[in-house]
């Protein structure tokens, strides 16, 4: 499927519960949201991009937490509800963001940077579109998870809903930020999501941690001044 496709269908699943106020906000353990509230604690108004941003649940959450947020998505479906939501989100694709140089303080790409083949230009991308000193936050796909070996099943059985995705090394993810003008500040991993079979899940989850440290990467990171694009 193509994706516009695919994110068109995600996007009637998806809805604001965690996000819609100040006080889940602070209970959120979703650590790009945890980082925002750091920043927010210590910045004036800044200009926020999220890219890939869905219906907009981390254009809702900068919102509320001070930043001037703006949202892009490839889906006219997610675009649509998250206007309905009054969130200023707009149709276009990372792999040519329609913005000028330099024009955020912080992008966001939370899980859509692995969704599309072109992964350096997304990157450069991001790069392009980040004022120097800015931050560069998001997460992608752990490529040593026992989660990849399960993904490839259910993309298999016709079952995975995700459309395209790729994972990355911890080396290849470091390579692709420092490549494109990043230091990275710090970055994590995220334990498997408890789904709805319990059992399975929690066991799934030990295992991978102990394995292999985590499901995704989460990174922060700082636009470096004159940070060379590749």
């Amino acid at each position: 499927m193509e994706l516009k496709e695919v994110w068109d269908k995600h996007s009637k699943t998806e809805n604001y519960n965690n996000v819609s106020d100040i006080s889940k906000l602070f209970h959120s353990k979703d650590q790009i949201i945890k980082w925002l509230i750091i920043i927010s604690a210590n910045s004036s108004v800044l200009k926020v991009l999220d890219l890939g941003c869905g219906i907009g649940q981390y254009v809702m959450a900068a919102n509320i937490l001070g930043f001037k947020a703006t949202g892009l998505d490839i889906s006219p479906d997610a675009v649509k509800i998250a206007r309905k939501n009054k969130l200023n989100v707009v149709q276009g694709d990372i792999r040519k963001i329609l913005f000028k140089d330099k024009s955020f303080d912080i992008v966001i790409a939370g899980g859509s940077l692995e969704h599309f083949p072109e992964t350096k230009k997304g990157f450069s991308e991001v790069s392009r579109v980040i004022k120097d000193g800015g931050i560069f936050l998001g997460n992608v796909p752990n490529k040593f998870t026992i989660y990849v070996p399960i993904k490839k099943l259910q993309q298999v059985l016709g079952i995975w809903k995700c459309g395209y995705e790729k994972s990355f090394s911890k080396r290849r993810l470091k390579r692709l930020l420092k490549g494109n003008g990043f230091s990275i500040l710090d970055m994590n991993k995220s334990k498997i999501s408890i789904g709805r079979h319990k059992i399975i899940s929690h066991t799934l989850r030990t295992i991978d941690t102990l394995l292999c440290g985590g499901h995704h990467h989460y990174f922060i990171c700082k636009k470096e001044n004159n940070g060379i694009r590749r």
